[in-house]
């Protein structure tokens, strides 16, 4: 091993804006010889709620020139920084000085700017009366224009995971009737399943519901709904409780419900929920958007958000405290002897059900009810047990042929789960199929839009 010897100084250059105002206010860099020859660099970053997220961009100057550090030089914590923190980055030197067999003073300077992520559409509005489509950026929620948001406070294994969230889209009941909100999920790989045993690479972004599509909702796409609870204005705010997979997507009258759909193709019915939003949509903006249901994949990496255990909270194993922050199911239903404030989230004081979507608290990217309230069906044709075979975008990948399949993937039980079975079934890889065209009590969706760039 090759040793590159420095005289090592630092030098703290800060960028600020009306935007963002956040400082490096230490910076440390040493050589770990004789362990390895790379640049240990250690740097506190401090400032506001309001002032992240954050790049720091590290530069070297050795002789007074300044020398580039490529990304391939560089390992740790420095883009999309949200909040307050020690950060530690590692410089490999021999990507920056190859030739470097002296002793020179090199200064490693640290710069701060906006996170370039701010200019990025992190949420989408769709007006389900008008058919207007509003694109949100993360930088404008973190101006406060769409009200309060937060930085994610949920960890994984110990480590934060770097997430801002719109919180203001719970503070009115707009966005769970006229207006549908997504958001925005990058494309990344994660392992999938009950047992977390599945490697799975999803290649597109993707928008998903920020809430479980409610009854008011598809009122105002389709005109009618279906629903189980006969309280109609309490429902009205409540995810749809009652929905068959055929009514979302189409019948077998309507479009074929095997050989000609999907996965062979995105075919949905035009007298279907997701034909009309479509057609809604393009007569307003010209735009033809593919909103459907997503895929299993799509859904259990949205529901993980970054975590691995078997809560979306950051839990390793479920506990029931845990399961009364994140989820209505009957551990939490009036039967089981809700509080005074709690009885409001469900349908009557003497009856167990839904609760508001939005009820409670929402995962590392701002998605709430994955757990509980009602199960959500998936595009998935359901055929058994997942493969832990490494997969890229699965689209029911084994479905081609086996015509008899009728079932479609359901993720998550929803409100009426007994406790006795909500630790075997209430985790973040729970899937089960259920017949297209059924009907029952705790069957809902959450609509979805992969993005085709």
């Amino acid at each position: 091993m090759k040793q590159l010897l420095f005289s090592l100084l630092v030098s703290c250059l800060c960028f600020s804006s009306v935007f963002a105002e956040a400082v490096v206010t230490r910076i440390l860099a040493r050589q770990q010889w004789p362990w390895n020859h790379k640049i240990r660099v250690e740097y506190d970053v401090n400032g506001t709620a309001t002032d992240f997220p954050v790049d720091v961009t590290l530069t070297a100057v050795e002789n007074g020139q300044p020398v580039v550090i490529p990304d391939s030089a560089l390992t740790g914590r420095r883009l999309g920084l949200t909040r307050s923190d020690t950060y530690v980055v590692e410089i490999d030197p021999e990507g920056v000085f190859p030739n470097h067999d002296r002793v020179t003073p090199v200064v490693i300077e640290a710069q701060v700017a906006p996170s370039a992520g701010n200019a990025e559409n992190l949420y989408m509005v769709v007006d389900l009366d008008s058919g207007d489509v509003e694109h949100i950026t993360q930088g404008e929620i973190l101006e406060g224009n769409y009200g309060s948001f937060e930085i994610n406070p949920v960890t994984t294994n110990g480590a934060p995971i770097e997430s801002v969230i719109w919180t203001g889209v719970t503070n009115s009941m707009l966005y769970r009737t006229q207006k549908m909100a997504f958001r925005r999920c990058s494309a990344g790989s994660f392992m999938m399943g009950v047992n977390a045993d599945r490697p799975v690479t999803l290649t597109k972004d993707f928008y998903i519901g920020v809430f479980e599509t409610t009854h008011d909702q598809e009122y105002r796409i389709n005109s009618w709904t279906r629903y189980y609870f006969t309280n109609e204005v309490d429902r009205a705010y409540r995810p749809c409780d009652a929905t068959s997979c055929a009514e979302v997507r189409g019948t077998a009258s309507t479009i074929s419900p095997y050989i000609g759909n999907w996965p062979t193709n995105r075919a949905v019915a035009a007298s279907s929920v997701m034909g009309k939003l479509q057609a809604k949509v393009t007569a307003k903006t010209g735009q033809n958007l593919n909103f459907d249901l997503p895929t299993e994949a799509q859904w259990e990496y949205a529901c993980r958000a970054d975590t691995t255990g078997e809560l979306n909270d950051g839990s390793a194993t479920i506990t029931a405290a845990a399961l009364d922050q994140l989820a209505c199911y009957a551990g939490n239903s009036p039967i089981g002897g809700l509080s005074t404030d709690a009885l409001v989230k469900h349908l009557s004081a003497d009856q167990g059900g839904t609760a508001i979507v939005g009820s409670y608290r929402p995962n590392a990217w701002g998605l709430y009810d994955m757990h509980g309230n009602v199960s959500e069906y998936c595009l998935d044709w359901y055929y058994g047990d997942l493969t832990t075979d490494p997969v890229t975008d699965p689209e029911s990948e084994w479905f081609i042929g086996n015509v008899s399949v009728n079932k479609r993937v359901r993720r998550c039980p929803g409100w009426y789960t007994a406790i006795s079975a909500a630790y075997n079934k209430l985790e973040s890889g729970t899937r089960y199929g259920y017949v297209y065209t059924s009907l029952w009590k705790d069957q809902g969706y959450r609509i979805s839009l992969t993005v085709e760039e």
